[in-house]
């Protein structure tokens, strides 16, 4: 009889067969990976703790720099505000001297600066301004903090994602060592399948980390920075060519860096639409705008899709092309980006009336209306109105069955403007009985001339007047800032009036809407200069 039969246990030394040892060796290679994963693990940690602390310090840098950007927008926003308040002090101070001048019958010549400090009172002396020298630094900086703002911003994106990564490797690899551990206590196939199947686990989350530590942290240089500043400023001056090479520059520096793309796409648009800010009015060759896009669409590409700039530009120029779909969705993807920018909302309804969507454009010149609750008459306004009813005027040049739509909506936001202008509220309806006219209407040595009568008005009628002008024969109408007029009339009377009007392109033929209580009355045209355009 043997010892397990008399017993019924195996011999002393011997052990049940298929029972690896765990100082076999698959028991020795899974003490040596255990231990490796460890090693692995900790030095992945390492990573994460550095990742977390250069996060930690480009915060800090980030806001550091917002702040100081903060800081230098208001010094420039103020410096600005000064200067035109200087100007209207200056010009209040020349009329008190011309009527000074015609009372002592001394003559109304026009009175130098020295002149004027002549006549203030003792002690008392002309308001310093900056110098332009010293406004075009106080802008430089304000675009340079702010750019860096953004790129320091960007900078510690990557490296809290970065953290964020090292964790998710740290925690697979975590999974791995349980799986390679617990293949102890199994035997068999079950003890190679688990030990297999960690291993596989800890190569991936070993490769993820290995991906994650060689991915690039975006890093601006200064140069490509100060030198994307320094053409956004001459770009905002009026030199577009100097902006363009300053734009170049930083490009050639940095060519990852998306922001002089979108910049040196507006400059390149300016150049060869030297009216466009102050009119809108497009009148470059095709080949500038093609050139123009492909920078918008190279600072997307570079930029993840999230430049704002670049979305607005490529929104109104595929208002301007006719591609109106494609505008639609460009402007929902910027509104996507910041919701509380009206020009925004304002492209996208122009496009959606050219795109045959009424009741989405009535939405989102709701939207855009909603964004400017609140707001006063004030510069900016007009200046948001003007550009909606010029790319308005843009769609009926394009597509003229959209007028009737067009005229309905440019009541629409026209009365809204009035109602702001004269602070009160409009019938929005024809006044019964009255009527103006606009006689003599042209454009002649630099000036919009015009004369106006009215017959027969209700007392307290508001009267608007809003002018376009054709920049080139044949192209569409433009609405400048301008050129409007608010008015409270009644009776009967006729005023004349001019307005001075620096354009690169002369107007060709001009135009004078009337609206009478917010409501179309009548239309009016005129002519005007010999093309230079």
């Amino acid at each position: 009889m043997s010892p397990v039969e008399e017993t019924g246990e195996p011999e002393a030394g011997k052990e049940e067969k298929g029972d690896d040892s765990a100082k076999g060796p698959l028991g020795r290679w899974i003490a040596v990976s255990l231990a490796a994963i460890a090693v692995i693990g900790a030095g992945i940690g390492i990573l994460q703790t550095r990742a977390a602390v250069n996060e930690s310090n480009t915060a800090r840098e980030t806001t550091r720099t917002g702040i100081d950007a903060l800081r230098a927008g208001v010094s420039l926003q103020g410096a600005k505000l000064l200067e035109k308040d200087i100007e209207a002090e200056v010009a209040a101070l020349r009329r008190q001297a011309d009527a000074l001048a015609r009372d002592s019958g001394t003559g109304t010549d026009p009175l130098s600066a020295a002149e004027l400090e002549s006549i203030l009172p003792a002690g008392g002396e002309l308001p310093g301004a900056r110098t332009p020298e010293e406004l075009k630094q106080l802008a430089f900086e304000s675009e340079r903090l702010s750019l860096r703002q953004s790129a320091l911003a960007e900078t510690r994106v990557t490296w809290n994602d970065r953290s964020t990564q090292y964790t998710t490797a740290i925690a697979v690899l975590a999974l791995a060592l349980f799986l390679v551990g617990f293949s102890l206590v199994l035997a068999g196939r079950r003890r190679l399948l688990f030990y297999v199947f960690g291993i596989l686990v800890a190569v991936l989350a070993v490769g993820a980390a290995t991906r994650i530590y060689l991915a690039p942290i975006p890093e601006t240089p200064d140069d490509a920075i100060n030198a994307t500043a320094a053409g956004t400023v001459a770009s905002d001056e009026g030199d577009q060519p100097r902006a363009i090479r300053l734009l170049d520059d930083a490009i050639e520096t940095d060519g990852d860096y998306p922001t002089p793309y979108s910049r040196r796409a507006v400059a390149r648009a300016r150049e060869a639409n030297p009216d466009f800010e102050r009119t809108g009015a497009v009148t470059g060759s095709d080949a500038a705008l093609e050139a123009s896009v492909a920078d918008a669409e190279r600072a997307l590409e570079l930029g993840g899709g999230r430049d704002l700039l670049a979305l607005a530009f490529l929104a109104i120029s595929d208002l301007y092309t006719g591609e109106y779909e494609k505008s639609v969705q460009v402007a929902t993807d910027a509104i996507a980006l910041n919701s509380e920018v009206a020009d925004l909302c304002f492209i996208k309804s122009s496009a959606e009336v050219g795109a045959g969507a009424e009741d989405a454009a009535i939405a989102s010149l709701k939207a855009a209306g909603n964004l400017l609750e609140g707001s006063d008459a004030s510069e900016r306004t007009r200046g948001l109105v003007a550009g909606y009813l010029t790319y308005l005027e843009q769609i009926v040049h394009r597509v003229p069955g959209r007028s009737a739509i067009v005229r309905t909506i440019e009541e629409r936001i026209i009365g809204t403007e009035t109602e702001l202008s004269l602070d009160r509220k409009l019938s929005r309806e024809l006044p019964e009985g009255g009527s103006v006219e606009v006689e003599g209407l042209r454009y002649e040595d630099g000036k919009f001339r015009l004369r106006t009568s009215w017959k027969g008005l209700p007392e307290g009628t508001a009267v608007t007047l809003v002018g376009f002008e054709r920049p080139a024969p044949g192209s569409a109408w433009v609405q400048p800032r301008d050129l409007s007029l608010f008015r409270t009339l009644g009776g009967s009377g006729a005023d004349s009036g001019q307005v001075t009007i620096e354009r690169e392109c002369t107007p060709v033929e001009v135009r004078v809407d009337a609206y009478l209580d917010g409501a179309f009355s009548d239309s009016f045209t005129g002519p005007g200069g010999k093309p230079t355009c």
